[in-house]
């Protein structure tokens, strides 16, 4: 099926100009690295924005598992931590994924699959990824026009510190990331500040206030 049979009358088009200047903030991730392109609609024309350029009102590419189909959604939050754990996936079309361990992708047949499945589970305890399994080098991922790609290798990254990006999806959570489907879930201030405060707890520590948390889910 094609992009334009799910989405009616928009047509297509290569990249969108003047992109959004993306909104600062402070929530912790599964994130992609700079440079990663993200499906868009802008003015009814489909195209790609660079995630670091994806703002706050932006219409993203979204699947909703309930109609069974590919539809655009509002970004409502961004943010931009550091991580150190990055993985590159390479796909069968000639497509590189570069991202957080944690990061899950939509496995056709399987569902919410990730490199590191009990850091996802652990870091977001959320009804969609409570059964995140390891993907698996052969899995076919669901991409933008409602075809599969298959994952053909995984290659972990130097260990050092990066800065990523992602952003939340009103409504459906996910979107689609380079073309591949990919879960947008992240925590909230609130659940990041209580996940820090019982790690810190477990470390000897006894106080951890919100405004203490770095962007990439250390405390100063």
């Amino acid at each position: 099926a094609s992009l334009e049979s799910l989405l009616g009358s928009m047509t297509d088009a290569a990249f969108i100009e003047e992109p959004y200047v993306p909104e600062e903030g402070t929530l912790d991730g599964d994130c992609f690295v700079a440079g990663t392109r993200i499906a868009i609609v802008a003015d009814g024309v489909l195209g790609h924005m660079f995630i670091e350029d994806v703002g706050v009102g932006v219409e993203v590419l979204s699947y909703n598992f309930s109609k069974g189909k590919v539809e655009p959604r509002k970004v409502v939050r961004t943010m931009s931590p550091i991580h150190s754990d990055i993985v590159e996936f390479a796909f069968s079309d000639g497509t590189f994924t570069k991202h957080t361990f944690d990061r899950p992708y939509y496995v056709v047949g399987e569902g919410w699959s990730s490199y590191a499945p009990d850091l996802t589970i652990s870091r977001y305890k959320h009804e969609d990824l409570r059964n995140t399994r390891a993907i698996l080098v052969g899995d076919e991922c669901m991409t933008v026009d409602g075809g599969t790609v298959k994952l053909v290798e995984i290659n972990e990254q130097a260990s050092e510190p990066t800065q990523t990006y992602n952003f939340n999806v009103e409504g459906n959570e996910n979107y689609f990331a380079d073309d591949v489907l990919v879960h947008n879930k992240t925590k909230t201030r609130a659940e990041r500040i209580q996940f820090d405060t019982e790690l810190i707890h477990e470390m000897g520590e006894f106080e951890v206030q919100g405004e203490d948390i770095d962007d990439d889910g250390g405390v100063r």
